[in-house]
């Protein structure tokens, strides 16, 4: 046994007053005169020890009255177990504050019911108990130690936030908590851990859990009252190009999680100005892909919003996305003495592409600013600055196109072609150098061929290049009928090109053929740098910003209601922002953001993870069994369906005697009272 207030025990001293009362009592006599004194004796010796008797018994309900007071002010208790160093007992809340449990319960929002749930966990326990409260976002504030006036108060602070926690994580969180604060000589007593989650099955981690028997386990499960949600998934445009005056085909994906077959279910689209619904039938669990077209009417950035009704999950019903509309593409041609003269001829037939010369010899760093790609025309023998300039170029995303000259120098040309993961150049091949076959199905030919032909047999060339692939990641466009590629591209960065053939004649015709052309443009338009049409809060990517000013300022995201700092990296010549990380998590919302240096460089769509939007959930045996599994013995699961109302939940708290002590404290004066008043 243990006592809350152990200073009251020096009360027992008090003990002594009634003591020393009952024994120095001292009585004046009056003397009275009898005859005789026989029969006196005898009552009076019979009338003195009922008295005695008597003060005795008043003073033992006197000392037992005091004794039972004493005792319930100091408060003992018997704990949950027995800890030998007396140190304070904890109990550890985790409160679940993912966009899940924002699901609608009986009696509300989930989360809502889980903070009431907690709030009468803090209430009911007793008054020397310490709490540690946290939520996903595990920081400093939240591994403090607290009472029960500040827990409660931290409770109304916690709101949903995009942030995700396995349940693992967080009880390991918990423990080097306490580690610390025992450090910083808290002594620690009873630990008891309850889990107030829906316990998702695609973020919980449960098959993580590790065996533990010093603490308590209380998980808390709290199911909605529909296994349903409806969201957009995500959304992409069919067509890699938009320019002015062009058709675009907007995509999106819409996710029914719920049992039942939707049908009709209404769509919204905002581009701009531009305003459609959009009906869609979605099968239970399982996915729709629909789409608009519209025409492109002129340059600019654009934002969209996609919307969809759902009665379940709110968080989720709304997808942005932003893309801009450029006036040009910018591309630069260096050339060399086996440079061909078709090329800037056929890009000057779109006014879109800007085409700027340049001899090899006059290159520079400068060149490249601003330039969405570059075709290196009929070069021999590539230097190493041109090498490392076009490295640079292709790691902020730029794009090549290499054309190699007639008699190129193998080494500088594979020197270039490793860093850009393209084959090698091996030699020079005089048979089977008809085209046979186009990659029809790749993206770069997409839209550009009215039929698609199995076998073209299209004898252009006289003699092209031997490659060996073995060491590149690139992927063949156009193949030869000895089945050797001849048009490759490699997305490593920035998106590089290589023509395994020469523009010399004494090479072939190519540059007469239609299919020439076609490649030169298309490889244009595909250069055309595009910033990710949005961004989702805490994956591990980067969006580059390809117009920041000179300014040493660094971008900053401003919305309508916070403004928010990320991570600013320089890679190569592009400057990236990131929106990973928890900060990024905790601060921002979904939404549409301006890009801001020192002036407004553009728009950022931001999205939520969707791994949220699933509603698959463990039920109450299976966290049972994940805990039973992982070696936990002290775990009592509860199930919270019908409202946190409608369940009694009460820890396995120290059992207390202060209510006790009190009672006897009652009975011990009240006998009292009884002797004195009606024993004569």
């Amino acid at each position: 046994m243990r006592f809350v207030y152990p200073e009251f025990l020096w009360a027992f001293a008090a003990l002594s007053v009634p003591v020393v009362i009952h024994l120095f009592n001292f009585r004046r006599y009056k003397t009275l005169y009898f005859s005789s004194l026989k029969f006196i004796k005898k009552v009076d010796q019979e009338t003195r020890s009922t008295k005695n008797l008597k003060h005795l018994l008043v003073l033992a309900a006197r000392l037992l009255m005091i004794s039972s007071l004493i005792l319930a002010f100091a408060q003992p208790y018997i704990p949950v177990k027995d800890q030998l160093n007396g140190g304070k007992n904890v109990v550890c809340i985790y409160l679940d504050n993912s966009f899940s449990m924002t699901a609608k319960g009986t009696e509300g929002e989930l989360i809502s019911e889980a903070r009431e749930t907690a709030r009468k966990i803090i209430e009911r326990s007793p008054d020397n108990v310490l709490f540690m409260v946290c939520s996903n976002l595990l920081n400093g504030i939240e591994k403090r130690l607290v009472s029960k006036v500040e827990a409660l108060s931290y409770l109304d602070k916690v709101e949903p936030i995009g942030l995700r926690r396995e349940i693992p994580q967080v009880i390991e969180w918990q423990k080097v908590a306490l580690q610390q604060a025992e450090k910083q000589e808290t002594r620690i007593g009873t630990v008891q851990h309850v889990i107030l989650s829906d316990f998702q099955k695609n973020s919980s981690g449960l098959s993580k859990l590790k065996s533990d028997s010093s603490a308590y386990y209380y998980p808390i499960v709290y199911s909605p009252q529909e296994f349903s949600n409806l969201y957009i998934d995500t959304l992409w445009f069919s067509n890699p190009v938009r320019k002015p005056g062009q058709l675009s085909e907007l995509n999106f994906r819409v996710v029914n999680e719920g049992s039942e077959d939707l049908t009709n279910v209404e769509v919204s689209i905002r581009i701009g100005d531009l305003v459609k619904d959009v009906f869609v039938d979605i099968p239970s669990n399982n996915h729709t892909d629909s789409r608009i077209s519209y025409t492109e009417k002129k340059t600019g950035q654009f934002n969209g919003t996609i919307t969809v009704n759902d009665k379940q999950l709110f968080w989720d019903d709304e997808f942005y996305f932003s893309y801009s509309i450029d006036k040009s593409c910018q591309v630069l041609v260096i050339n060399e003495e086996n440079e061909s003269h078709n090329i800037k001829s056929i890009l000057d037939l779109e006014s879109y592409y800007v085409t700027k010369e340049k001899s090899v010899n006059e290159i520079t760093l400068n060149d490249f600013s601003n330039v969405d790609l570059v075709i290196l025309n009929g070069l021999n023998d590539p230097s190493s600055g041109v090498v490392s300039m076009l490295d640079e170029f292709t790691g902020g995303g730029g794009s090549v196109f290499l054309i190699p000259g007639p008699k190129p120098d193998y080494v500088s040309w594979n020197s270039l072609s490793q860093k850009l993961r393209l084959p090698l150049i091996t030699g020079i091949s005089e048979n089977g150098n008809k085209i046979r076959t186009i990659t029809y199905k790749d993206p770069f030919f997409k839209g550009m061929f009215d039929k698609e032909k199995a076998d073209i047999s299209m004898n252009v060339f006289k003699k092209t290049f031997n490659v060996n692939p073995s060491n590149s990641s690139s992927i063949n466009l156009i193949e030869l009928q000895s089945g050797k590629p001849l048009f490759v591209k490699s997305s490593h960065s920035g998106t590089s090109y290589l023509l395994c053939s020469s523009l010399d004649e004494t090479f072939g015709s190519f540059t007469s053929n239609s299919l020439f052309p076609s490649i030169i443009l298309r490889a244009g338009e595909l250069s055309k740098r595009q910033s990710p049409l949005y961004v989702t809060i805490g994956e591990e990517t980067v969006y580059p910003i390809y117009n920041k000013s000179k300014t040493e300022r660094p971008v900053q995201l401003k919305g309508e209601k916070s403004e928010f700092i990320p991570k600013n990296d320089l890679r190569g010549s592009v400057h990236t922002i990131s929106l990973s990380g928890t900060e990024a998590m905790e601060t921002l919302k979904a939404g549409i953001f301006e890009i801001i240096d020192d002036t407004r460089i553009g728009f950022i769509s931001v999205n939520n993870d969707r791994r949220e939007s699933k509603v698959e959930l463990f039920n109450q045996n299976e966290v049972s069994e994940a805990f039973e599994n992982a070696d936990i013995p002290n775990v009592s699961v509860k199930l919270v369906a019908e409202g946190q109302s409608s369940v009694d939940i009460d820890l396995e708290k120290p059992f207390e005697y202060w209510r006790l002590f009190v009672i006897f404290a009652l009975i011990f004066l009240l006998t009292e009272i009884a002797l004195l008043k009606f024993w004569k």
